[in-house]
């Protein structure tokens, strides 16, 4: 399967797991309001996780760009 391919199903997949969870992502469903201590500070590791995988990715997509991640 070549390189395009991949990318095709890769963007299937995402649109299915969108429409299996209301067209929304996992950080826009989260109602912090009702939370406790413990929920928050595993919501804010989550985001910090995904912060981290999205400058690492950007990062590896493009080298030569010469970005440095997320300030």
């Amino acid at each position: 399967m070549g390189l395009l391919e991949k990318e095709k199903e890769k963007e299937k997949e995402r649109g299915k797991n969108k429409e299996n969870n209301g067209g929304e992502f996992w950080w826009d469903q989260a109602d912090i309001e009702t939370m406790g201590m413990e929920e928050l500070e595993m919501y804010i590791d989550a985001l910090d996780k995904l912060r981290k995988n999205v400058t690492a990715r950007m990062a590896m997509d493009n080298p030569s760009s010469g970005f440095r991640g997320l300030q």
